[in-house]
């Protein structure tokens, strides 16, 4: 049967099945396939089946190549023959924060100059922030968000005294001030807090820096979609006074995890439609609880229960709570994880295509 008889609602049902590699292929099989696939509702319903399914990859860059390799995340030792590899003057940069498949990186060089990428398609645009003037005065926190209503992602850079937001679908940037209190006091100059993006906003952990060994959670704040403004959030009960708290993402949902500071147990949390609920505890750490919160990141959980973990020394391993031990599933260190949604979502008008590594 040609390709082209069967109607485009039976064609879009069975695109939405397929990953991506199949369906950046089927765009050049004929127009009718391209349109489909190309398509802002075909877009979003695959972003959305994506999410519902699990389509997601561990989004790995090695720490002494400029190389992003994908893993299966709930099968890790398992490659994956795709790579993603940024242009030339964003080698080695740092991934500033992530969301629904797209990934903002920093020029190390340019103070001002950012890349949105999405790695599945291998788009990508470059932008400056016109609000960086001088390179020691780089933004506090930066972060990732989508806009229901008016169907797109926006940049959230926030500085000292004010944010800014960059669109995607506009390519423009709008400044607005934000009360101070909610970020000066609890940032470090040298370090860019990277948001964690939910469907309802992007959350940072703010920590206050007490001296060289001791940090504490001092606040929460979080960018609100709706009211399009930057606020102050209540910090959860269980967390007292000399507790240190990080944020991520569980099963789509914003969680915590952290503790007591001389603990060799970390206690997480994880956000549901009734407020937060105890999710597991990880035990038997190698080092004390604060040492390990900062130094390590919680990545995915898998339909099994094990966490997927980069932790000291940037290994990536998998805790086991039935065992209550970790175990080191990559030996190689990576500087950066992250797990990446199988989405084509980028806007087209503007977007540049980075050509497949030789």
């Amino acid at each position: 049967m040609p390709h082209d008889v069967l109607p485009c609602d039976i064609t879009a049902s069975i695109f939405i099945c397929l990953p991506i590699k199949s369906l950046l292929r089927f765009q050049s099989i004929s127009k009718s396939w391209k349109a489909t696939i190309c398509d802002r509702n075909f877009i979003k319903n695959y972003r959305d089946h994506s999410k519902a399914v699990g389509r997601q990859k561990l989004l790995l860059r090695q720490k002494y190549s400029c190389d992003f390799v994908f893993r299966d995340p709930e099968l890790i030792t398992m490659d994956d023959p795709n790579h993603f590899f940024p242009p030339k003057r964003f080698h080695y940069s740092d991934i500033s924060c992530s969301y629904d498949g797209l990934f903002l990186l920093k020029n190390r060089k340019a103070y001002k100059t950012y890349l949105l990428s999405n790695p599945s398609t291998r788009e990508y645009r470059i932008f400056e922030c016109p609000y960086v003037k001088l390179r020691d005065d780089p933004p506090n926190a930066c972060g990732l968000c989508y806009d229901s209503r008016i169907d797109d992602y926006m940049v959230i850079l926030i500085f000292k005294s004010f944010y800014g937001v960059y669109s995607l679908s506009n390519h423009s940037w709008t400044r607005k001030t934000s009360p101070p209190h909610l970020v000066q006091p609890y940032c470090n100059d040298r370090y860019c807090a990277k948001g964690i993006s939910t469907q309802d906003g992007v959350f940072w952990s703010m920590n206050k820096i007490i001296d060289q060994r001791v940090d504490t959670t001092s606040t929460i704040i979080y960018f609100d979609v709706t009211s399009d403004e930057v606020k102050k959030n209540s910090v959860p009960n269980f967390i007292g006074e000399e507790d240190y708290f990080h944020l991520t993402t569980l099963k789509g949902c914003l969680s915590l995890y952290g503790g007591k500071r001389r603990s060799r147990k970390l206690q997480v949390w994880i956000m549901e439609q009734d407020g937060w609920k105890w999710l597991l505890n990880i035990c038997n750490l190698p080092i004390h609880n604060l040492v390990f919160v900062q130094e390590t990141e919680l990545l995915h959980l898998t339909k099994n229960g094990e966490l997927v973990i980069r932790g000291c020394m940037s290994i990536v391993s998998m805790y086991c709570p039935k065992q209550q031990q970790f175990v080191t599933v990559l030996e190689d260190p990576f500087s950066f994880a992250s797990i990446c949604l199988d989405t084509l979502y980028f806007f087209k008008h503007t977007l540049k295509r980075k050509r497949n590594h030789p």
